[in-house]
């Protein structure tokens, strides 16, 4: 992802970029002035320091889940044996490791419609405090009850974070850079499988499973505070008549200069007319009746 921020690579990409920018099915359309600007300020884009610093605070979400999927591996047989000071079975275990997934359909259920009504970096920061608080129960249960409980949340916040974390990086990120951030969500998951299985082997053993289990709450800890580098979505902004506040924003994570200016005015622009065509609503009757559109929704 990082070689893919290079400007060797962000040229290959500039002419499937531009369609991000504006395209020629929009009812509202940009300027023509705009238009023809399209190709420079997909060249000018870059990460600035501001937007990394962005990327990284977000993406203590996506190492959690990868931290928390995979973190009950290694200490299975230490767990089992010490709840409740009796061996927990197979059965009240597949509850325990099961009931995750479950809370991940749930989490990712209810996240979108939170999103749109209070925003990415509440979203963000109101998650990371839940987590912090559940992992915190989980590593202190000490009954099959306490565990099924704490893995339901855990699995309802990381699944709040499939939806939040990609989402917000799209919506942040430049057009230019767009792909190359958007890898880092499941290599940041990735990261967090490869650290539970890490530190699973000194600490997946009596007395230190309860800590191994309470690490995930550092990452969200790191989350919660971080998450005072975060700003608001432009693209949300925009979508609920904020367009001042959006350019506020778009002005910190792109940069300054005269030259920017000039682009950052164009960016916002387009962003608007998609914030106007996106207002319009599809049907799923007309999807289905839309010829350009019934072979990937089937595939979907």
């Amino acid at each position: 992802a990082i070689h893919g921020m290079s400007s060797q690579f962000r040229a290959i990409s500039r002419s499937v970029s531009r369609d991000s920018l504006v395209s020629t099915d929009m009812d509202i359309s940009v300027s023509k002035e705009t238009e023809r600007l399209i190709p420079e300020v997909i060249a000018h884009q870059g990460c600035t320091s501001r937007l990394a610093l962005v990327v990284v605070s977000v993406l203590m979400g996506a190492i959690n889940f990868g931290y928390n999927t995979s973190v009950l591996n290694t200490p299975e047989d230490v767990i089992r044996s010490n709840l409740e000071d009796e061996y927990v079975d197979d059965f009240s275990w597949a509850i325990i490791v099961s009931i995750f997934c479950i809370g991940g359909l749930i989490g990712s259920s209810l996240a979108p419609p939170i999103l749109d009504t209070i925003g990415r970096k509440r979203f963000l920061a109101y998650n990371g405090i839940f987590l912090t608080a559940v992992l915190l129960f989980e590593a202190s249960s000490v009954s099959v009850l306490m565990f099924v409980i704490a893995r339901l949340g855990i699995g309802i916040s990381c699944g709040g974070t499939t939806v939040a974390v990609p989402l917000y990086l799209g919506e942040i990120a430049p057009v230019s850079l767009r792909g190359s951030l958007g890898t880092l969500n499941q290599f940041a998951m990735v990261v967090g499988i490869l650290l539970a299985q890490v530190l699973g082997k000194p600490l997946g053993y009596d007395p230190w499973w309860s800590v191994l289990l309470g690490i995930g709450a550092i990452f969200s800890s790191l989350q919660v505070v971080l998450g005072l580098l975060l700003v608001e979505s432009p693209r949300w902004l925009v979508m609920n008549g904020q367009p001042e506040k959006a350019e506020k924003i778009l002005r910190m994570l792109r940069g300054s200069g005269e030259e920017s200016e000039e682009y950052l005015s164009v960016e916002l622009e387009s962003m608007v007319a998609l914030a106007e065509e996106e207002r319009q609503e599809i049907s799923v009757k007309s999807l289905v009746r839309n010829a350009d559109l019934q072979f990937p929704f089937m595939v979907g």
